[in-house]
């Protein structure tokens, strides 16, 4: 559950952030490997969650 005043985005906003999809943020928020907080009929990220995953996508290696 967010904290009170807690920064929530969007599920497009959090997978461009991530550098990943939208569908791939969805999936795992139904896997349970991203937490998030219901806004009516929309998930919402909190972005601690964001900084926290961040650090471990930044860990992938890319082969240009």
């Amino acid at each position: 559950m967010a904290k009170q005043g807690q920064k929530l985005l969007r599920v497009g906003t959090a997978a461009h952030e991530l550098g990943l999809y939208p569908m791939t943020v969805r999936r795992w928020i139904k896997a349970g490997r991203l937490p998030d907080v219901q806004v009516g009929r929309e998930a919402r990220i909190p972005r601690s969650e964001i900084e926290r995953m961040g650090g471990s996508i930044d860990e992938r290696f890319l082969v240009l």
